[in-house]
C-alpha cells in the first residue's frame, strides 16, 4: 500500500485512496429485489384500477357529450318552433293595420321590420283610443 510522501503536495491522492472511493457497481442479479411481491401486486391492481376508470370516464364523457348534444338539438327546435310563431304574430298584426295592409308603407313592397310594424301597432291603437275619448 502507498502512503504519502510528505514532500508531495497533500492534493494528490495515493492509489489505495484512490480506489477505496470508486466501488464498482453490483450487477442487477446481485442486488435483490427492490419492491416485495405484495408491493407489486398493489401496484399492479392500481394501475389497472386507474385505467378501467379512465375507461370508464371516457364512457361517461361520451354518454355526456351525446345528452349534451341530444338536449342541444331539442332546445334549438324549440326555439326554431317560437320564433316560427312569432313571426307569425307580426304577419297577423302587420295584415290588420291598415296602414301596412294598404301596401302604404313607403311603396316598397318589402315588409316592415318587427321594430317598426310595433311603433306603427303602437301610434295607431293610440289613434283609435283617441277617437273614443273625443
Amino acid at each position: 500500500m502507498l502512503t504519502r510522501d510528505h514532500a508531495s503536495s497533500e492534493d494528490t491522492p495515493t492509489p489505495a485512496a484512490s480506489s477505496r472511493d470508486h466501488q464498482p457497481l453490483k450487477p442487477s442479479s446481485t442486488r435483490g429485489p427492490t419492491t416485495s411481491k405484495p408491493e407489486v401486486h398493489r401496484r399492479r391492481r392500481r394501475r389497472l384500477l386507474r385505467r378501467h376508470a379512465d375507461r370508464k370516464r371516457q364512457d361517461v364523457e361520451a354518454a355526456d357529450t351525446a345528452a349534451v348534444q341530444e338536449r342541444r338539438l331539442l332546445a334549438n327546435a324549440r326555439e326554431r318552433r317560437r320564433m316560427t310563431t312569432l313571426n307569425g304574430a307580426f304577419d297577423q298584426l302587420r295584415a290588420v293595420m291598415p296602414f301596412i295592409a294598404s301596401g302604404g308603407a313607403g311603396g316598397r313592397g318589402r315588409k316592415l321590420s318587427k321594430y317598426d310594424t310595433l311603433q306603427l301597432a303602437q301610434s295607431y291603437i293610440s289613434a283609435l283610443a283617441d277617437l273614443l275619448t273625443h
